[in-house]
């Protein structure tokens, strides 16, 4: 069932992850065109107002072929209402500001919307104003000049300002045009437009949520349902093999007291009790997988816990030719399940003497790191290949065939180990040199 979680998580990430990474690059270049266009309109008009001295008003588009009757517009910058205007003009065309297509192409089109705003201020040498331009000289703040001198003393060419645009000219005289529009309001809706995006991108992301909350369930459904139906078969059929495992064993019994030199009735009973082990570690499993194992938490003295779960395989280890060393620091504490870590030491310590050479070295440690407890169990004679160091957990693997001897399993303990531990808060990891040695690591908060 975690497994079934981590891969809905996954897809909530990925399907969200997704859709706002798509949602911010929209509107970051919906902002940014904005933002680049508004800019470059109120820095080219203030250009073309310097090389027209200064002067606001109307210029034409310099880009591009000229359009159909622009020989009649001699003048670069004329005024439009000296220019001729088109025949057959219906009687209310020529009222107000209205203009026909083709005098609408020849203007920018910014400015038929009406720079307004914009002025010019010629400064001498001293940055003292000398003449502006297009503005009421009564009309404009005294703090406005003086942001104008001190724009004008950094000798920048392009510069902007709380709202304010400047574009900086040196004049051959040693005078100074500032040509300066103010497009504070535009710069307002501006932020508006960022305050909107924004607004607009988080409930996007949090709609995007929800989608991929529900279609991440909507997938998952199948797959959680198959899982279930392996889960309750493995259990059904764990118990109903049970019986006869437990039949055949006590019929084995009697035969093994009529002929106890029967060497086929032993074969028969050696394999009879691996099945019924193995049956054993699957239903443990299930519980584990289906929360149904029953842990009591408490404050545990790990050092002595490891200690119990070694000390009883002194005697196995000694026999079978091999050395055991323990190095266990003192009052160790731990938050688990006590039973639980005892288990897992027990599997870990089993493995080591498996799978260890003879005359090998078996050692345990306890120690902590931090705030971490570790616990070490260390055996010489194997190893593991480092990419098969991750699938030592995975149900029924097994590396090799020096590992599935018949007194060597099916490859579930380390299973069950790592599920104990996860359930536990722990973490367990295996680590090895791939020739001579094998270690597994047992972390607890």
């Amino acid at each position: 069932m975690n497994e079934i979680k981590r891969l809905r998580v996954f897809i909530i990430f990925l399907v969200t992850g997704i859709m706002a990474g798509i949602l911010a690059f929209i509107l970051l270049v919906l902002n940014m065109s904005m933002t680049v266009r508004l800019y470059n309109q109120a820095y080219e008009h203030l250009e073309l107002m310097a090389k027209n001295g200064g002067v606001n008003k109307p210029f034409r588009i310099p880009d591009g072929p000229p359009p159909e009757h622009n020989d009649k517009f001699a003048a670069r910058d004329g005024d439009l209402n000296s220019r001729p205007k088109p025949k057959n003009v219906p009687p209310d065309h020529d009222k107000g500001d209205r203009m026909d297509i083709h005098q609408f192409l020849m203007i920018r089109p910014e400015m038929n919307l009406g720079f307004r705003s914009a002025f010019s201020v010629r400064l001498d040498k001293d940055y003292e104003v000398l003449k502006i331009q297009n503005g009421d000289k009564n009309s404009i703040e005294e703090e406005i000049i003086e942001q104008i001198q001190e724009v004008a003393r950094k000798g920048i060419r392009r510069q902007h300002e709380d709202g304010f645009f400047y574009c900086v000219y040196p004049e051959n005289d040693g005078n100074i045009l500032v040509c300066v529009m103010n497009r504070f309001s535009e710069m307002q809706s501006l932020k508006q437009l960022y305050l909107l995006s924004f607004l607009v991108y988080c409930g996007s992301v949090v709609v995007a949520l929800l989608l991929a909350l529900f279609f991440s369930k909507l997938i998952t459904k199948p797959i959680e349902q198959s899982f279930e139906r392996q889960k309750r078969f493995i259990s059904d059929s764990g118990h109903e093999l049970r019986t006869p495992i437990s039949v055949i064993d006590a019929n084995l019994a009697v035969l093994l007291s009529e002929h106890p030199d029967n060497k086929w009735l032993k074969y028969i009973q050696e394999e009879n009790q691996r099945m019924g082990k193995l049956v054993t570690d699957l239903l443990y499993l299930t519980r584990n997988d289906q929360n149904r194992q029953r842990y009591h938490f408490a404050d545990i003295n790990l050092s002595e816990t490891v200690s119990h779960a070694v000390l009883p395989f002194e005697s196995v280890i000694f026999e079978a030719g091999k050395k055991l060393e323990l190095n266990i620091q003192k009052n160790v504490r731990a938050y688990a399940d006590e039973s639980a870590v005892k288990q897992t030491v027990i599997i870990l310590v089993d493995n080591a003497i498996k799978y260890s050479n003879k005359g090998g070295h078996i050692k345990v440690n306890v120690f902590t790191d931090g705030s971490k407890k570790i616990v070490k169990v260390y055996n010489t004679g194997s190893s593991i290949k480092k990419e098969n160091l991750e699938r030592v957990f995975d149900r029924f693997f097994r590396e090799d065939f020096s590992r599935t001897g018949p007194n060597n399993g099916y490859g579930l303990g380390l299973s069950i180990a790592a599920s104990i531990v996860k359930l536990n808060g722990g973490s367990l990891t295996c680590d090895s040199d791939g020739i001579n040695w094998v270690e597994f690591t047992l972390k607890f908060r």
